[in-house]
């Protein structure tokens, strides 16, 4: 009795690793997958036009603004980098002056509409044109950029599926789609990243890949959560 007993656990053990088994050749077969991944949106710097005191700064961390919207404002030296309509408006008459020598007042605007993710902007102090004063992105097209190895990457294709875990929150799962391939390959070091080929100090390198995510909300993760990933092949 003890016999056949155990004839069966042993029996539903190779079931089990049998049907492991399969089922990882199977993960293997039809996905290429990767921890290496994270919430990320395309990201613009705001610059200042000239090269002046600021008079006037309202935007502050997580603040969220539209395009064209002015955020701050600059005392310029008419001639001194002032361009654009900015210029134009000086030359006008609707600046404080035209004259060479004299101060004009600079709008900075924000070019897209989007969140503030950081300024360090402080009023009165004076900035050199084209110094960064703020970066903001657009969270609600947030996406997910995963680092696929060099080896799996031409496996990869435009518009396939993908499905998204995030780390802080593993148990939901979000789908979307390949849209985008770099044509650049980075290194990025993880404990396991060295080629097993001759050379030990070989690295892995990894081509980005960016993924449009469906139902990814601007409040489902900050910018630079982790990630894992899985592209159907």
């Amino acid at each position: 009795m003890k016999r056949t007993l155990l004839n069966v656990v042993i029996f539903l053990c190779l079931l089990a690793i049998i049907a492991g088994g399969g089922y990882y050749l199977y993960q293997r077969a039809s996905y290429i997958s990767t921890d290496n991944a994270k919430v990320a949106a395309d990201i613009v710097t705001v610059a200042t036009p000239a090269t002046g005191k600021l008079t006037k700064w309202s935007a502050k961390n997580g603040d969220s603004v539209q395009q064209g919207s002015v955020i701050g404002q600059q005392q310029s030296q008419a001639g001194q980098g002032a361009s654009g309509g900015n210029a134009n408006a000086a030359k006008q008459g609707k600046g404080q002056g035209t004259a060479a020598g004299q101060n004009n007042v600079v709008d900075i605007v924000s070019p897209i509409a989007g969140t503030v993710l950081q300024t360090n902007a402080v009023p009165h102090e004076i900035i050199a044109q084209g110094q960064p004063v703020a970066m903001i992105a657009d969270l609600s097209k947030s996406y997910i950029l995963a680092y696929i190895d060099e080896g799996s990457v031409k496996d990869v294709k435009i518009g396939k599926e993908a499905d998204v875990f995030l780390d802080s929150d593993p148990g939901v799962k979000y789908t979307g789609n390949v849209s985008e391939i770099g044509n650049w390959a980075g290194t990025f070091l993880t404990p396991n990243s060295s080629s097993g080929s001759g050379n030990n100090n070989k690295k892995v390198e990894r081509i980005p890949v960016k993924i449009t995510v469906n139902n990814l909300q601007a409040n489902d993760a900050p910018l630079g959560s982790n990630a894992s990933v899985k592209i159907q092949k």
